[in-house]
């Protein structure tokens, strides 16, 4: 069994070191099996594999990122002309594009008709599919009864964009001005048609990548690269020889395949779309990046969390602190003194009494002591069945000024918090005991257990100006933190229970449990009075009474 000091120097070695080779979670499992164990080591095996930096930068050859799932997304169309007429005829191009892969199409076309219109997009659906909607703007072609069927008929929903806002079709719009410029160059080169430019001026436009996907519309559609002539090229010079140029550009590509998946963690700035995010890269040329889910991997860091605790191990150790920021006083004039005599407990309680006072001794919280005053104690049941050890102070408390220092307010204290993406909550171990008192409160707090008289070192329970002293050393709190229990805190959560309620990401409700209690109770039912049936009163807890069949 390995002490818990040495467990993160285990699994550095056995899967950082160079003889470790940082291999996956099994065979640094299998290798730190074989020498040393510990409770929950695969567990802590598992999440210090997945917080390595170098192997999610590296990634893995035998897994791949998760493909995100596609949504439904509008085919754009348009029109544009006329245009100069070419020896064919052709005056007009149907232009088509998938928003999402940015996939174009140019048809050219003689004349503007529902016909010959409705005639090409079939030819189109044919190739690639029928979409679920298709957009266009108001022009009388696309609105017109004939279009409207043929579509209908395909079970093809059209959308038709606002008039004079060409915003709705942004894509398509700005690849009317490439395609526009493109086929100027062709015409001036080539002294050509348009028309004949179509074909080849797709496929360059299709060939390279977009510059708000970073991938190109075939890679998109095909999921591959195509061959082009410049690979053409490079397949000829190979196969005749292999010039200096060649040969290097040959070596980097090999050597790519050795170089990192994925670059260093980004932040994620913004969410632009379904299934696009801006990305920041401070590091590079383009201080933000439109990133594809595809495209990005959820980056895990290393857990810090024990290297957080032993920085604080002041705070987070498990004997009570004593707190030198206050003291807690009891101030009640020119009252007399009050003296109560104690309950009479029986051998169980007295048992459960004892253990208490044992304990407080043992931890300086209580002292034996002689005074004037004297409260008694009382034992109040828990919700886990066990006992709650009390000092009755309700009459030392209606002698007592009181201090006017304002609490806040439940609501207020949701509403600040409810809001927050993350909630870290620390709870102090028992705060009251760590708060002391003065020399006349202590006096005040005496109480008698099982024949003996003994006062408080510190803030106990029950008093009345204990909550107004706690909550002024709270806002006070800038330094000498008191002692926290680490059981009950809640560090960077989307969700946490406080004050009786489950708040966190703006939402604020009520324990399952509670509302399971609620759902759970039994339906009444009417008794039935035809049964004899016993009514027991209570008279003043002198006497009880039985009546029968009433």
């Amino acid at each position: 069994m390995l002490p818990k000091v040495y467990w993160e120097e285990v699994m550095r070695i056995g899967h950082d070191s160079p003889f470790a080779g940082q291999i996956g979670v099994r065979k640094t499992l299998d290798r730190i099996w074989q020498h040393f164990y510990w409770p929950g080591i695969r567990k802590d095996v598992i999440q210090y594999c997945r917080s390595c930096h170098t192997c999610q930068v590296v990634g893995k050859p035998n897994q791949t990122v998760a493909v995100a799932p596609l949504k439904p997304i509008p085919v754009t169309v348009d029109i544009v002309g006329p245009l100069p007429k070419t020896k064919s005829g052709n005056e007009y191009i149907l232009t088509l594009m998938d928003t999402f892969s940015r996939y174009p199409e140019a048809i050219p076309l003689r004349r503007v008709h529902a016909k010959v219109v409705l005639q090409e997009l079939i030819k189109f659906f044919t190739r690639w599919g029928l979409p679920r909607e298709l957009q266009t703007d108001q022009g009388s072609v696309f609105l017109s009864k004939e279009v409207m069927q043929g579509l209908g008929a395909l079970g093809i929903v059209k959308v038709t964009s606002s008039a004079y806002h060409p915003q709705s079709q942004g894509a398509l719009e700005r690849y009317h001005q490439t395609l526009k410029s493109m086929l100027r160059k062709w015409c001036l080169e080539n002294h050509k048609g348009w028309d004949q430019a179509l074909p080849y001026l797709l496929f360059a436009v299709r060939e390279v990548p977009n510059e708000s996907l970073g991938l190109s519309p075939f890679d998109m559609v095909l999921g591959h690269c195509v061959r082009e002539p410049l690979k053409v090229l490079k397949e000829c010079l190979l196969e005749q020889q292999c010039a200096p140029g060649v040969i290097k550009s040959v070596e980097e590509m090999r050597s790519n395949h050795l170089r990192a998946k994925f670059s260093e963690p980004y932040e994620v700035m913004k969410r632009v779309g379904e299934l696009k995010y801006i990305v920041g890269t401070p590091d590079r040329r383009r201080k933000q990046q439109l990133c594809l889910l595809i495209m990005l991997k959820a980056y895990q860091e290393t857990d810090k969390s024990d290297e957080l605790l032993s920085q604080y191990q002041e705070i987070f150790r498990d004997a009570l602190g004593r707190t030198n920021l206050t003291l807690h006083d009891v101030d009640v004039g020119d009252a007399k003194p009050i003296k109560q005599a104690p309950y009479c407990v029986n051998p169980q309680r007295a048992a459960i009494i004892k253990k208490e006072i044992d304990y407080m001794l043992a931890h300086d919280l209580i002292q034996p002591a002689q005074s004037e005053w004297s409260s008694q104690i009382i034992l109040v049941p828990k919700s886990d069945g066990t006992q709650r050890f009390c000092i009755d102070f309700r009459r030392v408390n209606a002698v007592t000024n009181k201090d006017s220092y304002p609490l806040p307010r439940i609501e207020e204290c949701i509403d600040k918090v409810g809001g927050s993406r993350f909630i870290s909550k620390l709870d102090l171990l028992r705060g009251y005991w760590q708060v002391p008192l003065t020399p006349r409160a202590q006096s005040i707090s005496c109480f008698t257990a099982l024949g003996r008289t003994y006062q408080c070192n510190v803030m106990p329970f029950g008093m009345t100006n204990a909550p107004a002293t706690f909550q002024r050393l709270m806002n006070n709190l800038t330094e000498n933190i008191p002692v926290i229990n680490l059981t009950k805190c809640d560090f960077v959560e989307a969700k946490a229970h406080y004050l009786r309620y489950v708040i966190g990401q703006g939402k604020v409700a009520q324990p399952h449990a509670k509302v399971e209690a609620i759902l759970n109770i039994a339906t009444p039912k009417t008794p039935d009075l035809s049964e004899p049936f016993s009514l027991y009163y209570d008279t003043s807890n002198m006497a009880r009474a039985k009546v029968q069949n009433h």
